[in-house]
């Protein structure tokens, strides 16, 4: 009633009803801006899956929406909703629901180490995630406080968590000591703690023992199922697990040059252990993103995540990381929408607080045209992980495609209040701006979020086709021969220069280069159905023809 629509919905009944069993409703803020918080609160807790946990009665829900404390049950005891909507429980860590792994210390003296520590809060971020009951924030919101002591107030506002896991890890040959500290946020009161020591060959055991303790602790409903994931961990070879951890640092670091030392570090490793599914996640990973981004040409970046991906799955079908990779290239370069989806929801039940691979899925549910799913899945995301800038941006992509261009533009320039340097948002921003008609704007926001050392912007179809929009048509086409000079010497995606033509209304350039992008499996063709810069040649025979092909025409 708040929203103007229901929590949950999919056109697809099995969705739908995993997504009402198992799955958070998205926060009202975010659907619904201006909220207040307090109202937030309440209605969190009437969506709340176990009965007990809901207001007891009418009276106890119309004394929480007056903002007066209520009693619950038979007891004479007054308790208020938490800021996420949970109410305490008494009993050490009760009543804990949401998490944050904050960034484990260093604690060897020696900054090569650095790996090492993010490793260790990695791994526990992602067993916690594994646990369905518990909202785990992911790693990129919880990385953003590396280095810091957010008081945990702040922690408890910007996160709206009501448990922090604090740590500290050393590692010295073979041997590794991590100490472990679980901190209520609203009461800033420790509720457990404890160190640890094993070899380097235990490391797995040791992560799974500690997420297993937390769950103990605040009492959390885990399944038999999450249970037998979290144990089926053997040894691990030391060394394999060091270059898996060496690569993963510096895959986190998202340039194409770390990524391509990534792989080398992800194929040190199997090279060490070949058994290492891991490492495989992280290698397909890697190989999706080089071609995502043109670093590498479609058919051989995708086709070496494929094996990365099917090889892994060989070892540990269990693992929620392969899954999401397997269904982005089913995505992106087979066009295999049912097998994308299989492969996403797949990765959803295995590991529920994976927000990368729900934001993934949200981006494949915008491109088939499924978009009150799609802007509800990425919601999902941002709520596992508010502070991720590729977070924000995917709920903005999801609203852009649905054609609620005002609520995109909210959405990226909330992402530049967090970071102004963020280019993506920018370029996202100035096309949602396009749409808008502001095209002089766009342009600035492009140009702000590409502008190199040298303080120009490289030629890009999506500048042209802004200065396109602004009637600057002699700077479009120098643009667009830039471009076209640059696909001499690398891959520049034909789909982006077909859109060009699409918006000057030259409709059978349009049309043969997107023919030309299929011929060369450009991934950005996943738009098609839904792109508005393609609505001048929806009603072409040959448009209509390439939909069929992609499988996108229902």
């Amino acid at each position: 009633m708040t929203t103007g629509r229901r929590p949950f919905s999919s056109e697809d009944v099995l969705s739908l009803l995993y997504q009402i069993a198992h799955e958070p409703a998205p926060l009202l803020r975010i659907v619904r801006p201006g909220l207040s918080v307090e109202l937030e609160a309440v209605v969190a807790r009437c969506l709340e899956k176990a009965p007990l946990r809901r207001f007891s009665d009418a009276g106890a829900l119309l004394r929480a929406l007056r903002g007066e404390s209520s009693e619950e049950g038979s007891g004479s005891s007054t308790r208020t909703a938490s800021p996420a909507g949970v109410t305490p429980e008494s009993g050490a860590g009760k009543g804990i629901r949401s998490l944050v792994v904050l960034p484990f210390e260093n604690r060897s003296g020696d900054p090569a180490q650095e790996f090492f520590a993010d490793g260790m809060t990695d791994a526990l971020i992602a067993d916690l995630a594994q646990i369905a009951a518990l909202r785990v924030i992911s790693r990129t919101s919880a990385m953003r406080f590396k280095g810091t002591h957010p008081p945990l107030s702040e922690l408890a506002r910007d996160l709206r968590v009501d448990g922090a896991v604090e740590g500290s890890a050393m590692r010295v040959g073979d041997r590794v000591r991590i100490t472990v500290q679980l901190v209520d946020v609203a009461s800033d009161r420790s509720l457990w703690a404890k160190s640890y020591e094993r070899g380097l060959t235990d490391i797995l055991a040791l992560q799974s023992e500690v997420a297993h303790a937390i769950a103990d602790e605040i009492r959390i409903q885990v399944t038999p199922d999450e249970r037998a994931r979290l144990r089926s961990k053997g040894a691990v070879n030391p060394a394999a697990h060091v270059a898996y951890l060496q690569g993963s640092f510096l895959w986190n670091r998202f340039t194409g040059e770390s990524v391509k030392e990534a792989i080398r570090r992800y194929e040190e490793a199997l090279a060490i252990d070949p058994n290492y599914a891991a490492a495989y996640a992280g290698l397909a990973d890697s190989y999706i993103m080089l071609a995502n981004h043109h670093i590498l040409p479609p058919r051989e970046g995708y086709s070496l995540a494929r094996r990365a991906a099917e090889q892994g799955l060989a070892l540990d079908e269990s693992l929620g990381e392969l899954h999401t990779s397997l269904g982005w290239i089913h995505r992106l370069f087979d066009w295999d929408w049912p097998a994308a989806e299989r492969e996403s929801l797949r990765a959803v039940q295995l590991n529920p607080g994976y927000a990368f691979g729900r934001s993934r899925y949200a981006l494949l549910l915008s491109g088939m045209g499924r978009h009150e799913e799609a802007v509800a899945e990425a919601q999902r995301a941002h709520e596992l992980d508010p502070l991720n800038l590729l977070t924000y941006t995917v709920v903005g992509d999801t609203l852009f495609y649905a054609r609620r261009f005002d609520r995109s533009v909210a959405s990226y320039r909330k992402c530049l209040e967090l970071d102004p340097t963020f280019g993506a948002a920018h370029t996202d921003l100035a096309r949602s701006l396009e749409q808008v008609g502001r095209a002089d704007e766009a342009i600035e926001e492009w140009v702000r979020g590409t502008r190199g050392p040298d303080g120009l912007s490289p030629p890009s179809s999506g500048l042209a086709i802004l200065y396109a929009r602004a009637g600057r048509l002699d700077d479009a086409r120098a643009t667009l021969e830039g471009v076209q000079a640059l696909a001499q010497k690398q891959f520049v995606s034909p789909y982006g220069i077909a859109s060009y033509y699409a918006v000057i209304g030259d409709n059978d350039r349009a049309l043969d280069w997107l023919e030309r992008a299929y011929s060369e499996r450009d991934g950005t063709l996943v738009w098609l159905k839904v792109h508005p810069r393609l609505d001048g040649l929806r009603g072409e025979p040959r448009f209509r023809d390439l939909l069929a092909r992609m499988r996108l025409d229902s």
